[in-house]
């Protein structure tokens, strides 16, 4: 059954909308990102799985920033998150306004790989502050890119790894996840400053 839905998806014309969708309300529901970057390259291969998530979180990281800019900060404390409310909330929302604001590109690319907080709520608390909706979208771009880059050559060497019987294969993927790991360390060194 499940193949038979891959074999749909690989070749519907449905197939593109259905996946903004998904991660439309991915975003929303707190599903994991990195869960459904693996889905998709997966699904539809190296290229076109890798173009799907980057859309899809563009998408998805476009429309919470413009719900941040329409509703502002309080909107933060609707979210339903289990132990991301009262003194979180308030310390987010106080980080927020007094430094994001002036920053830029590097900053949002940086909060992509140390997630202080699910998506969403940084993508809305984004939206709120005065940043240009164009330094969002280039910043999340530079954010994403190497874990999406990370997963499809990961996921290659892993099955490779089993096809072949062979997990040496693997030890290339699994030093640039460690890498990926230092970097989202040295990126929330940087936010703490």
């Amino acid at each position: 059954m499940i193949e038979n839905w891959i074999q749909w998806a690989q070749t519907s014309p449905f197939t593109p909308p259905l996946i903004l969708g998904i991660y439309l309300a991915g975003a929303f529901s707190f599903f994991p990102t990195v869960l459904l970057f693996i889905l998709s390259i997966h699904v539809f291969g190296a290229l076109t799985g890798s173009l799907y998530a980057f859309a899809g979180i563009s998408c998805s990281g476009a429309l919470s920033f413009l719900i941040g800019r329409y509703f502002g900060l309080d909107f933060i404390q609707k979210i339903p998150l289990p132990g991301f409310n009262g003194e979180k909330v308030e310390s987010f929302k106080s980080a927020l306004q007094s430094t994001m604001q002036d920053k830029g590109i590097w900053w949002v690319a940086a909060l992509r790989n140390a997630p202080v907080a699910p998506f969403v709520v940084v993508n809305v608390g984004l939206g709120a502050t005065q940043m240009r909706i164009i330094d969002f979208l280039l910043g999340n771009a530079l954010g994403v890119t190497p874990t999406i880059l990370a997963i499809v050559y990961f996921e290659e060497k892993v099955l490779a790894a089993v096809e072949n019987n062979d997990l040496s294969i693997a030890i290339p993927a699994l030093l640039i996840l460690g890498l990926l790991y230092l970097l989202s360390v040295a990126a929330r060194r940087l936010l703490a400053k």
